[in-house]
């Protein structure tokens, strides 16, 4: 008799290499975290009105301000081409503007418009609010320590991988 566990397709966290019980709890937290996080990006792509990809963008320039298409693509550890067209998804909703790098003439900037700051607040404060809800029975001990927990996973994954550059430090 075949039980539904046996039926599963084989994963990487099987085998002889597996991770531990407590690795693989980690795992399967950060891809339910994964799909959580993408259920509020389908949320707001229907209020805001903008693809999902266009979030991270919209905070990135409210926080670091005017960035080259290449600085945009290093924040969001994405190609320049991707960073390039979701920068362009702004510039054409009227929530960026392309300027000429005054540090370097030959390059080109792209910067949040009045409307993309605006924009950007608005989602800020839906996505507090959201989240203010959807935690709203946490007391401030567990928050803090979901905080803590979230920033040092951040720190480890990234020292690990590429450095101190994307630390959870970076608020957007």
């Amino acid at each position: 008799m075949t039980t539904p566990a046996d039926a599963r397709p084989p994963s990487l966290l099987d085998g002889p290499d597996a991770p531990t019980d407590d690795v693989r709890a980690v795992l399967l937290a950060i891809e339910a975290f994964g799909r959580a996080q993408r259920c509020i990006g389908t949320a707001f792509v229907h209020e805001l009105n903008l693809p999902r990809a266009s979030l991270g963008v919209l905070f990135k320039l409210q926080v670091h301000g005017a960035l080259q298409i290449s600085e945009l693509a290093q924040l969001l550890q994405v190609d320049v081409s991707v960073a390039s067209r979701q920068a362009t998804t702004l510039v054409d909703a009227g929530l960026a503007v392309r300027d000429i790098d005054p540090d370097d003439r030959r390059a080109r900037t792209v910067a949040l418009s009045p409307a993309g700051h605006e924009r950007a607040a608005t989602a800020r404060q839906a996505v507090a609010k959201l989240l203010a809800d959807a935690l709203g029975n946490w007391d401030t001990g567990r928050l803090a320590t979901l905080a803590t927990s979230l920033n040092d996973l951040t720190d480890a994954v990234t020292t690990h991988f590429d450095g101190p550059q994307h630390h959870s430090k970076d608020l957007a």
